[in-house]
């Protein structure tokens, strides 16, 4: 049917009407995902006033994130995944990128950032990878290419409203609440992850 085809509106409302499961996990990309961007939008800001980063220190940082990204998501995502389950995986990267957001409210010098970005990169990486199959296992065949879309959606929703959250908290609490407000809405990530995997019978299994 035509609904079987793209990001059709009204399958995406009866997924997260009838799926608990994806609307559960939908929540939790969505706070992990905005914690994220948040501080990702203003780290080149925060990184230059806090520490001096020139422009080129910040594109090379900026590059060897991305060669990370590439590294991780080639050899370390497989390894991973089939050495633990989703649970354990989702439930590190929130802990670690909530831990490395709140520490580098702490960090003194450019060494301090770079030592973030390797764990910060590495749990990012991983979770959006895992993140997106756990929903396309979470729905039938037919329903995959929405679920993905929906993903997407949500990743580009969090890209529209974090410049302009992470710009007020920066002009108006400084920089380093950039930093706290994303180790604490991934700290509820974790959370929220926490309590609907325990209150789900066999959840931390299926997800």
């Amino acid at each position: 049917g035509k609904d079987s085809k793209g990001l059709s509106m009204s399958r995406v409302f009866g997924l997260l009407r009838e799926g608990r499961n994806v609307r559960e996990m939908m929540i939790f990309q969505l706070l992990l995902g905005l914690a994220f961007a948040v501080y990702h939008s203003m780290f080149s800001v925060t990184a230059a006033e806090r520490f001096g980063m020139r422009a080129e220190d910040l594109g090379l940082l900026h590059s060897f994130s991305g060669i990370l990204s590439v590294l991780i998501n080639t050899f370390v995502v497989g390894w991973v995944t089939q050495r633990f389950s989703q649970f354990v995986v989702l439930t590190s990267c929130a802990l670690t990128l909530s831990a490395s957001m709140l520490a580098s409210t702490q960090a003194t010098t450019g060494t301090h950032v770079l030592a973030l970005v390797v764990p910060m990169s590495l749990a990012s990486a991983i979770m959006y990878t895992v993140m997106t199959a756990a929903l396309t296992k979470m729905v039938a065949d037919a329903d995959t290419g929405t679920v993905i879309g929906l993903t997407h959606a949500s990743r580009s929703l969090c890209g529209i409203l974090s410049p302009t959250l992470g710009g007020y908290l920066y002009t108006t609490y400084g920089a380093a609440s950039v930093g706290y407000f994303g180790g604490a809405v991934a700290a509820l990530a974790l959370a929220y992850w926490g309590l609907i995997s325990s209150s789900a019978p066999g959840a931390k299994k299926a997800l």
